[in-house]
């Protein structure tokens, strides 16, 4: 309802249908694009909505501000769900999942916006279409397969928590796969030999130790930080 509390967001398999052989009635303004912040207050397709919102503040007709433009009424619309608490959106809080009864079944502190499945052997793997995630970026694209320390320590961070207190070692046979089909993002450091002396700055050059603090790690392709987009991690396959 109008003004309502939203607990779960309608997802992008939602659609619509004009009605035919019906007189053109006013309409709300719908017509901008998806995304565009700047027509927010006065377009219904410009952001998804937030609870409290009222729809009487939209603009009827063909532009912010109002008009007497006319249109093919609506005949149906047809909804689908994202389970509660998973927003829609732009990068990076877009189709970010909880951390839900199954991640923390399977011992996740932080499942990185993915989905959690159990793997034999005690291990768990997480998975995103649009990518796994920390604090607003993904992870390097380079150096992320099985073995990799940079999986083997992304594999740590979801397990323990930022800061966490390490009581076993991701193993070598965890490991990662980028996401195919979804949009570059930032990413954090990663493309740098094990054992290179940049261990301050790049996620894969040591294994991590109690106390870590994911967030010292720069962002991009180089120590210091830049601003280099990567394929994000489609999934990442964690072993104890």
């Amino acid at each position: 309802g109008n003004k309502g509390t939203i607990t779960a967001y309608a997802s992008e398999d939602s659609w619509g249908a004009s009605a035919s052989g019906k007189a053109s009635q006013v309409h709300w303004y719908g017509n901008c694009r998806k995304g565009d912040t700047r027509q927010k207050s006065c377009c219904s397709n410009a952001m998804p909505l937030e609870s409290g919102f009222d729809w009487t503040k939209f603009s009827t007709g063909n532009r912010c501000g109002g008009d007497s433009d006319t249109d093919r009424t609506l005949r149906e619309v047809n909804c689908y769900w994202l389970p509660p608490g998973v927003k829609v959106g732009p990068w990076p809080i877009g189709g970010c999942l909880p951390n839900d009864s199954v991640c923390k079944q399977l011992g996740v502190t932080n499942n990185l916006c993915g989905k959690c499945e159990a793997l034999p052997n005690g291990g768990f793997k997480l998975s995103s279409k649009e990518g796994l995630r920390y604090d607003g970026a993904s992870f390097d694209d380079n150096q992320i397969g099985k073995g990799s320390n940079q999986a083997r320590n992304i594999c740590m961070l979801a397990k323990y928590g930022n800061k966490g207190t390490i009581t076993k070692v991701a193993t070598d046979q965890s490991g990662g796969t980028s996401a195919r089909g979804a949009a570059n993002q930032v990413h954090w450091y990663g493309n740098c030999r094990m054992g290179s002396s940049e261990a301050h700055c790049c996620s894969n050059a040591e294994l991590l130790k109690s106390g870590f603090d994911w967030n010292k790690f720069s962002k991009g392709n180089r120590c210091g930080g830049d601003s280099d987009t990567d394929r994000t991690l489609g999934e990442v396959e964690c072993y104890f």
